[in-house]
């Protein structure tokens, strides 16, 4: 998908319209862009057919992008790429071509992580001269929005659980009144059968009895009035509660109460404050007559004042208790995100791994379909540029390979007591083919050797990481010298100088920073020195940068001097040795599960003059006829089923002293490692060269022959 010009943070694709061709002027439409890049919401322009054609940086930034531009870039595809659930893209173009626009369609959008987010879609259909052309709108987060609605929708579901349980409370209130209320009916049965009886109990109780007429005078008082309100019991007969001169808001109380129990014939209960403080519980009940009518109402008052302050203090500490709660379920919801962080963290390093893995067997495929066409060739000039660009490429793929597995932090350093120099030359044939035809690449490497206890391979990342980097700096023509030497006691030095620009002061303070570049958009990773910065500092190393604007740049690796020279010539040589592999003789037996890979390490085998036979499996291998004995099993690790260790040692219990090649893009497991090197296996990293391939077999022929 095509893409224009990044304006101040607002990219456009190809697509309507375009400064000069119908659109606005181009001052008009940079300030246009300038608005929009300023916007707090997201804004986007995509074709009728799914592709972007513009976006500013706060939706790249919405969706987890460095720039607007990446944004672009990143999906072919609008609809099946950036909308996380099938077929959404569809339902909101189907409203727009309906409506011609919509608002606040809530949508969930994947961002370049793979994490969704839930956002707020408004857009419009733009039509030029009455045809259909584009959609535009803006992009608004919703995922806090949706997140306290549903933590609304919890504190409401949490809301009606306690008021299921006050109603259940109240019911069972009520249910205890009700029984109350009958046990007063009861009584007042029995005090219609004996008033003395009822005197007695009236007179003796704690709470204030009365009785009341019609008219609301007082019939009857008991003597706990008096207690209550220091006005004795006879005082009350005859007289309502305004004549007795009691405030007005306590009998506009009183009188209605009062009123309906007549009216109703039915108990009442009404609950108030007196003017003290004390809050009273006032049950009215029906008095009946002889003919079923009420003939008055007698009242009991109670002190309920300790009732409400209890009351109180319980609904206090409700109250207390579901703010802690609330604290508390603040702080969970925290250490969820924290931990949905970290899982997605350790879920990019798996990711990376297992990209580098498929990348590298990619690699390996077209690494030996290159060795078969250069042997094969008829001396065609084109034939052999072709191949030559095809292996650039490959040795490009593999720098960035290695960038992934080392900043996945899937490689495991594997040291070993080598010359330096040994390594820098190893690589010469790589870089020869990295380097473009109008930079000289030059070697002046030290004389004497320089020993030192490294991961070779890990040595030739950083020389390659260096020398593109070196590459890339110099814009016309130019040259790149790879130096090599040693320093104070202890220490030994490699250095890549170019001729190119240099770096300023402002971004030298930078350059191992990750994702950092200097490079034009597009043209950088910022891996490349942030991983060259991991390697040497895991070797207990330091790098020197030594740069001018115009004046070029030298980048020196340090590393600790190994104790002797001869240790170091000891050290196990680097694969990638130059020169035409040597003709070989015997049977081998060749497994590998991806068939591109399997067919090209047939093919160069079988070209170096070996007898092959290739299996897809571990389970494959094992079949083969017992009575027919291989010279030498060259197998991937990781295999579906069986890896290529276990069926090494399968294999061996067949054919003792078989010697084994374990190929592989990368394998994460130490113990594993352990074992291949215990077991007398050889590890053949992927990808690797026909070259590599035919020096690994003829080692390993040549030392099982030496054994017999």
């Amino acid at each position: 998908m095509a893409s224009g010009p990044e304006e101040d943070g607002v990219v456009r694709g190809d697509g309507p319209p375009r400064p000069g061709e119908g659109g606005l002027a181009p001052c008009a439409e940079c300030s246009i862009h300038e608005t929009l890049d300023a916007l707090p919401l997201g804004f986007f322009r995509t074709s009728l057919d799914g592709k972007w054609l513009s976006a500013n940086s706060t939706l790249a930034r919405l969706l987890g992008y460095g720039s607007a531009s990446e944004l672009v870039l990143s999906a072919a595809d609008v609809g099946r790429d950036v909308y996380a659930r099938p077929g959404e893209r569809e339902r909101l173009r189907a409203g727009l071509d309906r409506d011609g626009i919509v608002r606040g369609h809530e949508v969930e959008l994947r961002q370049k992580d793979g994490a969704t987010r839930w956002c707020s879609v408004s857009a419009r259909l733009v039509r030029r001269s009455g045809e259909e052309a584009y959609y535009e709108g803006l992009v608004e987060d919703f995922s806090e929005v949706r997140r306290a609605r549903a933590e609304l929708v919890d504190a409401r579901a949490a809301l009606e659980q306690r008021v299921r349980e006050r109603t259940a409370e109240l019911e069972r209130t009520n249910r205890a009144l009700a029984a109350e209320v009958r046990e007063r009916e009861e009584a007042e049965r029995e005090l219609r059968d004996s008033e003395e009886r009822y005197r007695a109990l009236a007179q003796n109780s704690l709470d204030v009895i009365m009785r009341f007429d019609r008219e609301g005078r007082h019939l009857y008082v008991n003597a706990s009035v008096e207690a209550s309100t220091g006005i004795p019991p006879a005082a009350y007969l005859g007289r309502t509660h305004r004549e007795m001169g009691f405030p007005e808001e306590l009998v506009a109380i009183w009188e209605p109460a009062i009123d309906s129990v007549f009216h109703s014939g039915k108990m009442n209960r009404v609950e108030f404050r007196l003017p003290s403080g004390v809050w009273i519980d006032w049950l009215l009940m029906p008095e009946y007559a002889a003919d079923g009518s009420v003939q008055s109402v007698v009242t009991s008052a109670r002190d309920i004042t300790e009732m409400k302050r209890a009351e109180d203090v319980l609904r206090s500490a409700r109250d207390e208790l579901e703010a802690r709660v609330a604290d508390r379920t603040e702080e969970l919801r925290r250490a969820s995100e924290l931990l949905r962080e970290s899982e997605k963290m350790r879920a990019l390093g798996v990711l990376a791994g297992g990209i580098a893995h498929d990348f590298n067997n990619l690699l390996q495929a077209l690494l030996g379909a290159t060795a078969l066409l250069r042997r094969r060739r008829r001396d065609e000039e084109a034939h052999e540029r072709l191949v030559g660009q095809i292996e650039t490429d490959i040795g490009r793929g593999v720098a960035l390979s290695r960038q992934l597995l080392l900043f996945a932090r899937r490689e495991k350093a594997r040291t070993a007591d080598v010359d330096l120099n040994d390594v820098l030359r190893s690589c010469g044939h790589l870089l020869g083919r990295l380097v473009r035809e109008n930079v000289a690449l030059r070697f002046e490497l030290s004389p004497a050797a320089l020993p030192a206890r490294v991961d070779a391979g890990q040595i030739e990342q950083v020389l390659v990481n260096l020398t593109l980097n070196a590459c890339d700096a110099i814009t016309g023509g130019g040259s790149v010298t790879i130096r090599s030497g040693s320093a104070e006691p202890g220490l030994v030095w490699f250095e890549v100088a170019d001729t190119g620009a240099g770096i300023d002061p402002e971004s030298l303070s930078r350059i191992f920073e990750p994702f950092f570049t200097t490079k034009g958009r597009g043209k950088g990773t910022g891996l490349g020195l942030s991983v060259v910065h991991g390697i040497v500092e895991a070797h207990q190393g330091r790098v020197e940068v030594e740069s001018s604007p115009g004046g070029g740049a030298a980048f020196r690796v340090v590393l600790p001097r190994a104790a002797t020279a001869d240790d170091a010539a000891g050290g196990e040589a680097l694969p990638g040795a130059t020169g035409d592999p040597l003709p070989g003789s015997g049977k081998l037996l060749v497994v590998e599960d991806d068939l591109a890979t399997l067919g090209a390490l047939v093919g160069m085998l079988e070209s170096f003059g070996y007898d092959v036979v290739g299996a897809t499996s571990g389970e494959e291998a094992l079949r083969s006829p017992g009575d027919v004995r291989f010279d030498l099993l060259l197998t991937d690790y990781m295999m579906p089923g069986m890896n290529g260790a276990e069926l090494a040692t399968r294999l061996r219990e067949r054919w003792p002293g078989l010697p084994v090649i374990v190929a592989s893009g990368y394998v994460d497991d130490e113990a594993a490692l352990l074992r291949i090197e215990r077991d007398g296996m050889a590890l053949l990293p992927k990808p690797f060269d026909s070259v590599t391939l035919g020096a690994a077999v003829a080692r390993a022929l040549g030392g099982s022959r030496r054994a017999r």
